[in-house]
C-alpha cells in the first residue's frame, strides 16, 4: 500500500511488526514519494522493546528527514505523532511517542531530567525538521535545567558550563529561585559544589571556608545576583563561618590550627563592626550560645557562656588552676561582640567579703579632694562615656562615704560552673563596698594608696566597665598636690578641657496684668450684669454701685483697699460739667489688680517694716546655705530686700592661664 497506513492493524514496532526499508520505484534509483508499511502486523501494542529494530527506525528517520528536508510532510504521516514507535536512550523497557522524547541537541543542559531519542546525533541534526513535525522536543524548560543542576550537586556529578550560561539567559524565570541557599556552583579545582553564600566577588577573610569569584565570571552576573551571590561578606557570613569552624572542632576535639584561629578571630572582628553599626542583634548573638566558638589561651573552643574576661589583673589566679581554661584576656577588637554572645567579665562572678576592717573613721580630707577635683574627673570620663552621662556618673561620687582604716583584710568568693570556691585571706589597700556606698582604704605609709583608690572609684562610677580604662587618669588627678597641677597633668596626657561655666538665669520679669487702656474716649456706659458685678479679662471688675464722685484720682491708691497692689484706675479724659439740678448718674468703675510693689521701694518698706527676716525665713535660708556648701559650691546670703533672690551661689572653676 502506498501513501497510507494499512487500515487493518497497528504497524508500529510496538506491535511486533517489521518496518521495511523505503521502497524505490521499479527500475529507477529515485526514492518513492511515500513509504509503505507493507504488511499487517500483530495488533499487540504491548510488544516488548526489540533492539534489532533500532537500525530500521534509524533508516526510516534518516530517509524521511532527508526526503522532507525542503518540503512539508504530507498529512498522512501525522499518525506517526501518536504511535509509540521511537526508542529512548538508556531505556529498553518500551517504545515511546515522539512528544515523550527530546532531541539530543542540548542534552548536556538537563540530561538527568528527560528522555532522549536514541538515534545518532548526526541523523537527528539532519532530520531536525522532520523530528519537529513529529513532536520531538528540542529545548528544555528552565525548571528541568534547575532540577538537573540540583540533582548533579546532590550526587556530586560535574555539569557542563553551558548550564550556567543557559540559566543566566533565563535569570528572571521563577524556577531560578530554587537554587537559592542550595549547593549549585560546581568548583572544578576541588570537584565539589558550593552554595551561593560561599563565594564573593571581593576579597574576604575566611580562608579556606569561602571563595572569591574571578572577574571573568561576571558574564553570569544576572544568575549569581538572583541566587544570592554577594559582592563582599557581612556579619551574617561571619556567623556562618564561626558555626562551620565549631562543627569541625566538634569532630576533631583538637586545638584549632593557626589558620583557622586567624579566620575565627576575623569573624569576631566582623561581628564587632556590626555591633558598632547596630546591625548585630541580640537574637543573632543568641544563636552562638551553646556553640563552641570562643578560643581560649590553649586554642580550644568553648561556648561563650563558659568564658570570662580577665577584667581585673590576677583575679583568676586567686582560685588556682580552676579557671585556667576559662579566662581569656579581653580582646580589643571583638570584646563587645563576645559579650553579646555570652562572655562575661570575671568580676561579675566574684564577690568580695571583708574579714577585718580595723578602726574605720570618716575621712573628710579625701572627700574634699574628690569634691574639688570633680571637673578634672569629668575630663577623664569624657574620654570613655558620652557627655550626657557624665553628670549622672559624677553624682555617684557625692553618695560615697570615704573611710580610712588601720588594716583591711578580705576574701574572694567565686560561683561558677555549679561550684563555689574561696580564696585565702589577703590584705588590700582599698575596697569599694557597693551595698553600703562606702570606700575604705588604708594608709600604710601615712599616704593614701592613690592607685588602689582610683581603681575602686572607677568600679564605683562605672561598675559595668573595666576599671583600668579610667583608673590611671583618676590616680593622676588624686595624687597631684593641687587641683591646678591635676589639670596640668591631664593637659600633658591629652585630655581635653571641658567648659563647666554656669550661668544664673535672668530675674523673672513683672507679669503682664492687662492689655489696652481704660480710657473709653467718652461717657458711654458699660452694660451692667444682673448681679451688679461683672468680671473682665486681666483681673478687672465692674462695680455698678460705685458713685463717680467717690472715685479717686488716677494713680492714687483707693482708700477702701489696703496697699497690697490693688489700685483704682480712672479714665484720663475730663468729664464735662453736669448742669445744675440734674441727678447724678451712677457709672461703673474699672479696677486693675497689679503685682505687689518692689520691696526696696518706699511702699515695700512700709509693708515689711523694720523687723527684718522672720524665723521661718532665716531657718530656710540656713538650710539652703548648708546644702550648697555640701555640693561644693560657695553660697552667699544676700540682703533681705535684694531683688529676685536671697542666696547667690557660685562654682569655682580652675582654669590654666
Amino acid at each position: 500500500m502506498l501513501g497510507r497506513i494499512h487500515p487493518d492493524g497497528d504497524h508500529s514496532p510496538a506491535a511486533g511488526g517489521r518496518l521495511p526499508r523505503p521502497l524505490r520505484m521499479a527500475g529507477r534509483g529515485e526514492p518513492a514519494p511515500y513509504f509503505r508499511l507493507d504488511k499487517a502486523y500483530p495488533k499487540n501494542r504491548a510488544a516488548p522493546y526489540a533492539a534489532d529494530q533500532l537500525q530500521v527506525i534509524t533508516s526510516v528517520i534518516s530517509h524521511l528527514g532527508e526526503r522532507f528536508q525542503h518540503e512539508e510532510p504530507p498529512s498522512d504521516l501525522e499518525v506517526l505523532r501518536e504511535l509509540r514507535w521511537l526508542p529512548a536512550r538508556d531505556r529498553n523497557d518500551r517504545w515511546y511517542k515522539p512528544d515523550e522524547l527530546f532531541a539530543v541537541y542540548q542534552d548536556y543542559l538537563f540530561q538527568t531530567q528527560a528522555l532522549f531519542l536514541d538515534i545518532p546525533r548526526h541523523i537527528q541534526n539532519s532530520a531536525s525538521g522532520f523530528l519537529q513535525f513529529l513532536g520531538v522536543r528540542k529545548t528544555p524548560e528552565t525548571r528541568l535545567v534547575v532540577k538537573h543542576l540540583l540533582y548533579s550537586a546532590e550526587k556530586n556529578l560535574p555539569v557542563h558550563e553551558e548550564v550556567y550560561r543557559h540559566l543566566n539567559n533565563h535569570a528572571e524565570d521563577p524556577a531560578i529561585e530554587g537554587l537559592q541557599g542550595n549547593k549549585c556552583l560546581y568548583l572544578r579545582e576541588r570537584e565539589c559544589y558550593l552554595t551561593p553564600d560561599q563565594v564573593f566577588w571581593a576579597d574576604h577573610p575566611f580562608g579556606r571556608y569561602r571563595h572569591r569569584l574571578d572577574e571573568s565570571l561576571r558574564v553570569y552576573g544576572g544568575l549569581f545576583k538572583k541566587i544570592g551571590v554577594c559582592e563582599r561578606p557581612d556579619h551574617t557570613d561571619a556567623l556562618s563561618v564561626i558555626k562551620e569552624i565549631s562543627a569541625e572542632f566538634e569532630k576533631r576535639k583538637q586545638p584549632v590550627d593557626e589558620q583557622d584561629l586567624a579566620v575565627l578571630r576575623a569573624c569576631w572582628r566582623l561581628l564587632e563592626t556590626a555591633v558598632e553599626t547596630e546591625c548585630f542583634t541580640e537574637k543573632e548573638a543568641g544563636t552562638l550560645r551553646g556553640i563552641k566558638c570562643v578560643p581560649n589561651t590553649q586554642r580550644m573552643l568553648y561556648p561563650p557562656e563558659w568564658i570570662f574576661f580577665e577584667n581585673r589583673a590576677g583575679l583568676s589566679g586567686k582560685f588556682g588552676d580552676f579557671l585556667a581554661a576559662n579566662v581569656i584576656p579581653k580582646p580589643l577588637d571583638s570584646a563587645r561582640a563576645m559579650a553579646m554572645a555570652g562572655v562575661r567579665p570575671l568580676g561579675t562572678a566574684v564577690k568580695v567579703h571583708v574579714l577585718e576592717c580595723e578602726d574605720p573613721v570618716e575621712d573628710s580630707e579625701l572627700a574634699g579632694i574628690i569634691q574639688v577635683r570633680r571637673q578634672a574627673i569629668a575630663r577623664i570620663l569624657d574620654a570613655r562615656i558620652g557627655s550626657d552621662l557624665i553628670s549622672g556618673v559624677l553624682e555617684r561620687l557625692s553618695d560615697i562615704r570615704f573611710q580610712s582604716a588601720r588594716s583591711l583584710i578580705i576574701r574572694y568568693q567565686l560561683r561558677a560552673f555549679n561550684r563555689e570556691l574561696q580564696s585565702g585571706p589577703e590584705y588590700t589597700p582599698a575596697l569599694y563596698l557597693p551595698d553600703e556606698a562606702r570606700l575604705v582604704f588604708t594608709k600604710p605609709d601615712s599616704k593614701p594608696p592613690w592607685a588602689a583608690i582610683a581603681r575602686e572609684l572607677a568600679v564605683a562610677m562605672l561598675p559595668e566597665q573595666d576599671p583600668g580604662g579610667i583608673a590611671a587618669g583618676i590616680k593622676e588627678v588624686l595624687a597631684a598636690e593641687t587641683a591646678e597641677l591635676a589639670d596640668r597633668t591631664l593637659d600633658d596626657l591629652g585630655y581635653p578641657r571641658l567648659d563647666t561655666t554656669t550661668f544664673e538665669p535672668p530675674r523673672p520679669t513683672t507679669p503682664i496684668s492687662g492689655f489696652g487702656t481704660p480710657d473709653t474716649g467718652g461717657e458711654t456706659p458699660i452694660d451692667e450684669p444682673s448681679d451688679g458685678l461683672r468680671a473682665l479679662p486681666g483681673g478687672t471688675s465692674l462695680n455698678d454701685e460705685q458713685d463717680d464722685t467717690a472715685a479717686p484720682e488716677a494713680g492714687t491708691p483707693c482708700p477702701t483697699e489696703p496697699t497690697t497692689g490693688v489700685t483704682a484706675v480712672e479714665p484720663t479724659t475730663k468729664r464735662p460739667e453736669r448742669p445744675s439740678g440734674t441727678k447724678k448718674r451712677k457709672r461703673p468703675v474699672l479696677r486693675s489688680y497689679l503685682p505687689a510693689p518692689d520691696p526696696t521701694s518706699e511702699a515695700g518698706e512700709a509693708m515689711e517694716g523694720k523687723t527684718g527676716r522672720s524665723q521661718v525665713d532665716a531657718a530656710g535660708i540656713e538650710r539652703v546655705l548648708d546644702y550648697e556648701k555640701s555640693r561644693g559650691r560657695i553660697p552667699q546670703e544676700m540682703p533681705h530686700h535684694n531683688p529676685g533672690y536671697d542666696i547667690e551661689s557660685r562654682v569655682v572653676v580652675i582654669t590654666q592661664n
